[in-house]
């Protein structure tokens, strides 16, 4: 008995260690509520962490308070190395009934690193917006802080200086 409950418990760890590394590959990010720029455009995405040369399934929802007119889109990298862009136009048309609409994509890259994807948004005579998706490559090693940075008790970070006084 209390071997098939350690086995249980053990399982259960396992399975919580796998969906924490599961949410870990999956990057999520809305522009709705963020700076005060609620309004005409926003974006809500996910993206996947992926290895380099695997497809990350990046998931863009765009949302307009518009209810009429001519909706375009375009969609372009900020550097040559994200490949399975399209970078044709992109057209919807808004209404009472349909003000959010998906674009599911699949993009891949040779290089590691984090790429950006640009997504340009407007409607004539009513202006526009561009949005930046990061899509995350390969294992990318944290940024080492350096012997300046240190934490405090309550685990923020703190620039330490050395402090210079000149007397006249």
């Amino acid at each position: 008995m209390k071997n098939r409950i350690g086995f249980i418990l053990i399982l259960m760890l396992l399975s919580v260690h796998i969906s924490a590394n599961e949410r870990t590959k999956t990057m999520e990010g809305t522009t709705i509520g963020s700076h005060g720029k609620n309004g005409a455009f926003n974006l809500s995405y996910t993206t996947q962490e992926v290895e380099v040369g695997k497809e990350s399934e990046v998931s863009l929802t765009l949302t307009t308070s518009f209810i009429e007119g001519e909706l375009n889109v375009k969609l372009l990298s900020l550097d040559e190395d994200l490949e399975g862009l399209n970078t044709e136009l992109l057209t919807f048309y808004p209404s009472p009934e349909e003000k959010s609409f998906l674009i599911n994509l699949k993009l891949s890259s040779l290089t590691e690193g984090k790429h950006y994807l640009d997504v340009h948004v407007s409607m004539k005579d009513k202006g526009g917006r561009v949005f930046v998706v990061p899509i995350t490559v390969g294992n990318l090693v944290p940024a080492v802080l350096s012997s300046k940075v240190k934490t405090t008790s309550t685990n923020e970070l703190v620039s330490v200086g050395k402090a210079e006084e000149t007397i006249r």
